[in-house]
């Protein structure tokens, strides 16, 4: 099937959906993908991202700030795979609160130091031999006007008070998507491989 035909398929998105990136091009986003992988894990689909504002918008953490793109516009290209979730157990109630959330994080700066701070915790994490999964950077780190990708998705939900377990502090693409994955209340309703 071609790049085409796939995006032409894609459903009805909704607020809060998570859409879930992997560049296949960036030095960048191999680095986050290798960076979010703890020993033992296999490889890491995700090196990024981002929620549903409404319709087909994507609200996302990006080297810019928070912005808003239509999402095939800016992802049906050949370098992006992208996987989209829903979750069974969000209502329209919730669903508002989500869009509420959105809204407060609309023109953030980029949070650099965060992600500087995630591959800190990284190499603390490789040196202990993998031992622990460190934070102690990204808990320095407390520059909650700056958000990255996953902190942003894990505060939004937060806020709107549909938490994922993972520590929105500590959170990285690929632990939102292991945990959706894992759980049976979210479903894959998209992907383009």
């Amino acid at each position: 099937m071609s790049l085409y035909a796939k995006w032409v398929n894609l459903p009805v998105t909704v607020t809060g959906d998570l859409v879930f990136f992997k560049d296949s091009k960036s030095k960048v986003s191999f680095l986050i993908r290798l960076m979010s992988t703890l020993r033992g894990e296999g490889p890491t689909f995700a090196n990024h991202v981002g929620v549903i504002a409404w319709s087909s918008v994507v609200c996302e953490a990006l080297a810019e700030g928070v912005k808003f793109h239509e999402l095939v516009k800016k992802y049906a290209k050949p370098r992006y795979e992208v996987a989209i979730f829903r979750s069974l157990e969000v209502g329209a109630g919730d669903q508002v609160r989500i869009a509420k959330a959105i809204q407060h994080y609309r023109n953030k700066k980029y949070g650099k130091a965060k992600l500087a701070a995630h591959a800190v915790d990284w190499f603390l994490s490789a040196f202990t031999g993998w031992r622990w999964d460190v934070y102690a950077a990204r808990r320095l780190c407390r520059m909650d006007r700056y958000p990255i990708c996953s902190w942003l998705v894990a505060w939004v939900y937060k806020r709107a008070g549909v938490p994922f377990k993972a520590d929105p502090r500590k959170a990285q693409p690929d632990d939102l998507m292991d945990e959706v994955e894992a759980d049976p209340d979210w479903v894959c309703i998209w992907r383009t491989d």
